[in-house]
């Protein structure tokens, strides 16, 4: 063996490097059928499926070709399909009736997890299978799109619908179809793997593309994420939909119903206005994005109903109204509004009975936009009696209002401050605030982080003060930004600040 090395590959069984195979990009994953003959078809048998197409320019004649290849591998397997993930980013979209083939496809062979994220900015219509709201083994579903028009349902049609001359095609149109999808002049794999599917399950594949070109050739197909009449996701247990509009309010809350045991929801939408209702008794984890402006007379009314939910990440431009039921069992919490909105009692309010409704939470992230509205409501703001880990986010612009927020904070014990900018602060609230001694830093703050330091003056002042004040404190973490000439000198200003609690250790990172 003296001078060979060992060839362990070569040794592990097709199972293991199955495994090894999914971890790899799908063009790496056939890159090894050169290794040896055993390594050529391999790949073919990956139960994940990791599909990219981010090049800024492919030639039309290659893209084809590579779809071409695409869809003899879904359609001559025989093994499952655990995992899809698809994200089409070139500037070309994908043709329509391609890609409802693939995920038809994966659909049928049990698919588990589908991560679909395509730009549409040229497409007309992009339609998704009705199979794939029917499907028994599918845990996760996440749909993202961009641009000006929206994912579609597939429309459902019977068979006797079907059959009927609007949607009629000749045999030789259907031969012509379907042959197209196990044409041999490329792949000589794929002609000698046909008998992985039945006559049946080739049937069904041809009158599903079928379908699918009347469809796209239809005139009267309206945007929006069009649900079929009846539809059951009985396994899914998470599901994201971002940039994905509905064509009435009632879509979400029927989508929701057909998933009994959903745990993990996320919606990220836009639009002028909306009505968004989340009534769901299995959700753990909820998060709701909304991204548009609501200021010009439109609305955005939002309405969560769930008794289980743990997480919510809350993060909107601004609202009208929404009302909480039932969250009692919310520990975590992540609020973010984008702007300040000045003096809109309609916003403010909606604000302040948001924060009210979360009282009882653990953990809190907001933004310094958050302290303002909040300063503004003539309502004091809500004490948080179980709050321990507190996070805020750019709150230099709005610093003057922490104190207050923090008078209201009566167990807090680990305090974060990000990216902070102090421009606006006042010295003279701060000055109050050591002086009152307030609750939670007097008695119970442990952890303070502070992150983008650059050490200015009244940063300095900030860090002085909650070291005078916080008697319990054991760890004051100091991060700077990532380019500061000065980080040597002021951590050494740092290390000799005077300190009310003798087991406090400055941390500089």
């Amino acid at each position: 063996m003296a001078g060979r090395g060992i060839d362990y590959l070569s040794r592990l069984n097709d199972e293991l490097v199955l495994h090894i195979l999914s971890f790899l990009p799908f063009k790496d994953a056939v890159r090894t059928s050169i290794l040896s003959t055993r390594w050529k078809y391999l790949y073919a048998a990956a139960s994940d499926l990791n599909l990219e197409f981010r090049r800024k320019r492919r030639k039309k004649a290659d893209q084809f070709d590579y779809m071409n290849f695409v869809e003899r591998l879904f359609f001559s397997r025989k093994s499952s399909v655990e995992k899809f993930r698809l994200h089409w980013l070139l500037s070309q979209p994908p043709d329509p009736l391609r890609l409802q083939g693939w995920i038809s496809a994966v659909t049928w062979h049990g698919i588990r997890e589908l991560d679909l994220f395509v730009s549409v900015n040229q497409c007309k219509d992009l339609l998704l299978p009705t199979c794939l709201f029917n499907c028994k083994t599918l845990v996760v579903l996440k749909l993202r799109k961009t641009g000006s028009h929206d994912l579609e349902m597939d429309h459902v049609y019977d068979d006797e619908q079907y059959k009927s001359d609007e949607y009629s095609e000749s045999e030789e149109d259907y031969d012509s179809t379907y042959e197209n999808y196990y044409s041999s002049e490329s792949n000589e794999h794929s002609e000698s793997n046909r008998h992985y599917y039945s006559d049946e399950d080739s049937e069904e594949l041809g009158v599903s593309i079928m379908r699918s070109r009347k469809i796209k050739q239809s005139e009267s197909i309206d945007t929006g994420l069009k649900l079929p009449a009846k539809f059951c996701l009985p396994s899914l247990k998470v599901l994201h939909v971002k940039d994905i509009t509905f064509p009435d309010d009632d879509s979400c809350n029927r989508l929701l119903s057909c998933c009994p045991i959903l745990e993990d929801l996320h919606y990220g939408f836009g639009g002028d206005s909306c009505k968004l209702s989340i009534s769901n008794t299995t959700v753990k984890r909820l998060t709701v994005r909304y991204l548009g402006t609501t200021l010009n007379n439109s609305s955005l009314d939002i309405v969560i109903n769930a008794p289980n939910l743990v997480y919510l990440d809350y993060s909107v431009n601004d609202l009208n109204s929404h009302a909480f039921a039932n969250v009692q069992s919310l520990a975590e919490a992540d609020i973010f509004f984008g702007e300040d909105h000045g003096d809109c009692s309609r916003h403010i309010d909606a604000v302040t009975d948001l924060m009210r409704g979360i009282s009882n939470i653990r953990t809190l992230t907001i933004c310094g936009t958050t302290l303002a509205d909040l300063r503004k409501h003539k309502i004091p703001i809500p004490v948080f009696h179980n709050l321990t880990h507190l996070t805020v986010w750019s709150p230099g612009l709005f610093l003057v209002q922490l104190p207050r927020f923090l008078a209201r904070c009566r167990s807090l014990d680990t305090l974060v401050l990000k990216y902070l900018d102090c421009r606006k602060w006042n010295p003279a609230l701060w000055h109050k605030l050591e002086e009152s001694g307030v609750n939670c830093l007097s008695s119970f703050l442990k952890t303070i982080k502070i992150f983008e330091f650059g050490g200015k003056e009244c940063q300095m002042e900030i860090v002085k003060c909650f070291l005078k004040c916080a008697r319990v404190l054991e760890s004051l973490e100091i991060h700077f930004t990532a380019k500061n000439e000065r980080k040597l000198e002021i951590t050494k200003e740092l290390q000799m600040l005077p300190r009310a609690s003798k087991e406090c250790s400055v941390v500089i990172c």
